[in-house]
């Protein structure tokens, strides 16, 4: 077995792990913290999740890097980084949505820049980068595992690549579903607001649900047809953003109102909407 393939799997078993761990402890009731706004909580099963894969890719990956939603910040030796979130969708989690997962990422030749990974919630490392990424959704007992050299699985079966049949196929975003979400905060700045809508109103429809990841793994079945959001950390966008490469799909950051938006998708509805972000 091949290093990447040794860390996929270990990804997936600790996903699997950390989402049930997060189950059960909200089984028994939740303190719910929040951090920089009413609807950005956390708890003590986030907490709990991420010391339980930081503690055993310590044991079993220790000169990698690993870097979590919950405060884990360590600069490995290896050139391998880990990017985990330890429950994604947390409001949904503590609400008792079904709408949330534990997502890893791993990024084998990791790009890393010591001197600004330090910045936690704004460091963007290229999306593109990802080697692979598992996301687990414990309340359907839905694990996806992908990346760009690995074609994504659901539950161990292959999802259908772009352009395969069996794949719904849109031709462009006027008969699209985009997954997404803005804050209520943003609506407030005109720029971002415009740049949202310049993507929003070319659709055919568009969902907002509360977990990146589950948002992008639901793109990699077909689903939804692109997902787009500005000023997301790693640990929301590498996990998903892996599904969706492994299945023949298209990762761009675009710069559009002074903000890093992640589009993903099927490769000309990208293309359609990181032009309609920029005003071209």
């Amino acid at each position: 077995m091949n290093t990447t393939t040794s860390n996929l799997y270990l990804a997936a078993n600790l996903v699997h792990t950390a989402g049930n761990l997060a189950l059960s402890l909200r089984a028994g009731g939740l303190t719910i913290d929040t951090k920089t706004s009413i609807s950005d909580v956390v708890t003590q099963a986030d907490r709990a999740a991420e010391d339980y894969v930081v503690t055993t890719l310590h044991d079993q990956r220790p000169a990698d890097a690993v870097f979590g939603e919950e405060g884990t910040t360590h600069l490995g030796t290896s050139g391998t980084r880990w990017t985990i979130d330890p429950v994604d969708g947390t409001y949904n989690f503590a609400n008792n949505f079904e709408y949330w997962c534990s997502a890893i990422a791993f990024t084998e030749q990791d790009p890393t820049n010591p001197a600004r990974f330090s910045n936690r919630d704004r460091y963007l490392s290229p999306s593109t980068n990802v080697t692979a990424g598992a996301v687990y959704q414990p309340c359907t007992h839905t694990l996806w595992m992908g990346g760009p050299n690995i074609p994504t699985t659901r539950n161990g079966q292959p999802l259908p690549h772009f352009g395969e049949t069996g794949r719904p196929h849109r031709d462009n975003l006027a008969a699209a579903c985009i997954n997404t979400y803005l804050h209520p905060t943003f609506y407030q700045d005109p720029d971002i607001y415009a740049a949202f809508l310049r993507v929003i109103g070319r659709s055919a429809t568009y969902r907002m649900m509360g977990s990146a990841s589950v948002d992008l793994a639901s793109v990699a079945e077909g689903d939804t047809d692109l997902w787009m959001q500005h000023r997301l950390p790693d640990w929301d966008r590498l996990p998903g953003a892996a599904l969706v490469l492994g299945v023949g799909g298209a990762v761009q950051d675009v710069e559009a109102a002074g903000e890093i938006w992640t589009l993903a998708g099927a490769p000309h509805l990208v293309e359609e909407a990181a032009a309609a972000l920029r005003g071209d």
